[in-house]
């Protein structure tokens, strides 16, 4: 398939422009001169949040190397550049995919899935590209969310429809007892889902405790380590400088920017972090501690799922043998949940 430069390409973006606005009624651009530095760099920037490999849009690796592109993706192309001002991209470019509806998250996949299938990319390739890009995006999280939020939607119209049809036979005592065994049935679901959940989060809390436990039975080194970090960590904490970059993480970190505007200022504030944590190592321990390992998850997702499931299961058979009590969540566990309702009486 025939290859053109994003240069030659964006000869006809103006056209396309003109044709968008004019089909959508919207107000007309004072100039629809293409400008290729400022569409090439919108263009860096929606790959680089998306995590879109730039190396694969260019004969070699080289920084400054044209992007190319398969002259048939020409108008797949501008409908991506086109939407850099749009609210959906906007978000993204923030670092709020998450928020964006799903639809579009699966349209930049398959979007750039197709240029790279185009530029016949090795397939392999092509599969790691889809796997960064919904990692960047929080593509899979991005997909039970939609489901969820969907099933909800749901429920709301069954209840609506169940509120507003007075047409059917049921009588008013039947709405009201129907509408409380759901009630009841959704509080059970969501006490399920709490305690799963708290199960989850022992359950790697105790594999990352083992881990550590088998690293200092296996690595004596391993406890002389946890002391100077231990060690490092008290000195970290009285260093006024460091907590004060620590600070302006936490507020560059709510600062609604685009994430390219804020980038330059991380950079700054982790090399900042870093000069001073490594003088400090140097004037406490006269060295600079290799990286510590972080201890891998061994168990699967799933297999923590299940795990947990199964220990929420069995609390409920022991409450129903010994107890006459509903089952709640620990009132130390509340602060974990955001908008609880209060716990009836």
């Amino acid at each position: 398939m025939s290859k053109v430069t994003l240069q030659s390409i964006l000869v006809d973006y103006p056209k396309y422009r003109k044709g968008k606005e004019t089909k959508n009624n919207s107000v007309a651009t004072a100039s629809y001169e293409s400008n290729y530095e400022s569409n090439r760099q919108k263009l860096n920037e929606i790959m680089d949040v998306l995590g879109v490999d730039v190396k694969y849009f260019k004969e070699n690796a080289a920084a400054n190397q044209p992007y190319q592109f398969a002259e048939t993706d020409k108008n797949l192309l501008f409908d991506i550049l086109y939407q850099y001002t749009s609210d959906d991209l906007k978000k993204i470019r923030k670092g709020l995919p998450l928020e964006v509806p799903i639809e579009t998250l699966t349209f930049y996949l398959d979007a750039f899935t197709t240029l790279l299938e185009h530029l016949e990319i090795d397939e392999g390739d092509i599969q790691d590209q889809r796997e960064a890009i919904m990692k960047a995006t929080q593509y899979k999280l991005a997909v039970e969310l939609h489901a969820t939020k969907s099933a909800m939607e749901g429920i709301n119209k069954d209840i609506q429809q169940l509120l507003s049809d007075w047409d059917d036979v049921l009588l008013y005592e039947d709405r009201v007892v129907l509408l409380s065994d759901f009630s009841k049935q959704l509080r059970i679901l969501q006490e399920r889902f709490r305690h799963v959940y708290l199960y989850m989060d022992l359950e790697r809390k105790n594999e990352a405790f083992e881990a550590s436990r088998m690293d200092l039975k296996q690595r004596p080194a391993a406890r002389d380590e946890l002391k100077k970090q231990a060690l490092l960590k008290i000195e970290l904490e009285k260093n006024n400088e460091y907590v004060e970059l620590h600070e302006q993480l936490d507020r560059l970190n709510g600062d609604p920017s685009f994430l390219k505007k804020k980038t330059p200022q991380y950079i700054k504030i982790f090399e900042d972090m870093t000069s001073i944590i490594e003088e400090t190592q140097l004037r406490l321990f006269g060295e600079i501690l290799p990286p510590r390992e972080q201890s891998k998850m061994k168990l699967q997702s799933n297999d923590v799922l299940m795990e947990s499931i199964k220990s929420y299961e069995e609390l409920l058979i022991f409450v129903s043998i010994h107890s006459e009590k509903p089952m709640i969540v620990d009132v130390s566990y509340q602060d974990r949940f955001e908008n609880q309702d209060e716990e009836s009486d």
